[in-house]
């Protein structure tokens, strides 16, 4: 199961401003809409024709303008794709979860991971540690590390042409995520360790890692452009995946590639070798026509 399908993840959404609750054991996200109105959201749940009529049938006595799907059966696109238009969902491109991943088994030895990497990666990895980069792991952090992961990620962000989410998000995020327990074990609530790249003191890189259940996946990552001659990224991402074996985890989920959106990224991620992974994508059932040709024309309005 995945952490956006645990009370957890609905605490963090409830104090950014939406609702939650089940329908059949699955977690449902409720968000605002304007003129008092409201649609649902199930991220990463997994469907059977059956519980999707019973959720689209209770969904529809709260009266929402449409319920928002992205299903997490994993490389079961074909299928999904026919059985969910079927039922009258309608796929739509705007991802709210990416539909494609990378996700790299840890449970074979270290030195085989390694010699899986691209021979580039693993020099990369080499050349961080020969300039001096360190990796510190911490499970919150202090008003002057956030305000530098802050800066980083909106560089980050820039550079490499993805979106962010606004400042408030990420405090709230590791807020809520962070954990004073001495070491996060499989199968625990879903919490966050960060993993900060550091020369002499300065921090250069970090990522955000959300681990739950058996699998530790990549959120949200930065780093400094002009300190990329020193490869911290690379040796950042070998000791996350060195850490999450070792913390006794299956699988490290890197999040998301794409290689039209996002080639630089992407290719970094599958340097660490891994299988792709494709989800069945975003799917929007209508209850409300007239309010969601509304809704699509005021969204491309904003982002125009």
């Amino acid at each position: 199961m995945s952490f956006l399908q645990t009370e957890k993840w609905g605490e963090f959404q409830k104090a950014l401003g939406a609702d939650y609750f089940k329908i059949g054991g699955i977690f449902v996200f409720k968000y605002k809409l304007p003129f008092n109105k409201h649609y649902f959201y199930i991220p990463r749940a997994d469907f059977t024709n059956e519980n999707l009529k019973n959720i689209i049938n209770e969904a529809q006595t709260m009266n929402p303008v449409f319920l928002r799907i992205e299903p997490g059966a994993k490389n079961q696109k074909d299928a999904l794709t026919a059985s969910l238009a079927n039922i009258g969902f309608k796929k739509i491109n705007q991802e709210s979860q990416p539909s494609k991943t990378l996700i790299l088994n840890l449970e074979k030895p270290e030195k085989e991971i390694l010699s899986a990497m691209h021979h580039k990666t693993r020099y990369n990895i080499g050349i961080a540690e020969k300039n001096g980069v360190k990796i510190e792991i911490k499970k919150s952090l202090n008003k002057e590390e956030f305000e530098i992961f802050w800066k980083l990620i909106n560089k980050t962000a820039k550079r490499d042409k993805f979106t962010i989410f606004s400042k408030k998000y990420y405090e709230k995020l590791l807020n809520i995520f962070s954990s004073s327990a001495p070491e996060f074990m499989p199968n625990d609530a879903p919490l966050i360790k960060i993993f900060l790249a550091k020369l002499q003191d300065e921090i250069i890189a970090a990522a955000i890692v959300m681990f739950y259940g058996d699998t530790a996946v990549y959120l949200h990552g930065a780093s400094d452009y002009d300190f990329r001659k020193m490869m911290a990224p690379h040796l950042l991402q070998w000791n996350i995946i060195s850490n999450a074996k070792k913390s006794g985890f299956l699988y490290y989920d890197f999040w998301g590639i794409n290689e039209n959106k996002w080639p630089g990224v992407t290719r970094f991620k599958k340097g660490f070798s891994g299988k792709e992974i494709e989800y069945a994508g975003t799917w929007d059932y209508i209850f409300k026509p007239i309010w969601y040709l509304g809704y699509k024309m005021f969204k491309k309005v904003k982002n125009f």
